[in-house]
């Protein structure tokens, strides 16, 4: 799926409330979230806000990835701020 504003459209909130929503809803399913930006989309800024981390280049794009809260509240000290560590099948920053 693609999601774009109309340029008269951005800066108004509209694209943080669908974000928003969207990791509502991915936080009540416990299920991760994954897009595709071009690094020099400002939109990639709204994602970093919302707690996407960067996983990986793609070309022109930048895989970024939202995890659900641990329900465990465990938490990987090792890894350094941004970094991704796979854990039993499971990414986690």
């Amino acid at each position: 799926m693609e999601l774009a504003l109309l340029p008269a459209w951005r800066g108004q909130g509209i694209g943080g409330g669908l974000v928003q929503a969207l990791v509502q809803e991915a936080t009540a399913a416990s299920l991760p979230v994954t897009l595709h930006v071009e690094p020099s989309n400002p939109a990639r800024r709204l994602y970093l806000r919302a707690g996407f981390r960067h996983t990986e280049e793609l070309g022109f794009y930048e895989r970024l990835v939202w995890l659900p809260p641990d329900p465990a509240g465990e938490c990987d000290e090792a890894a350094e701020p941004g970094q991704q560590q796979q854990d039993g099948g499971r990414l986690r920053s």
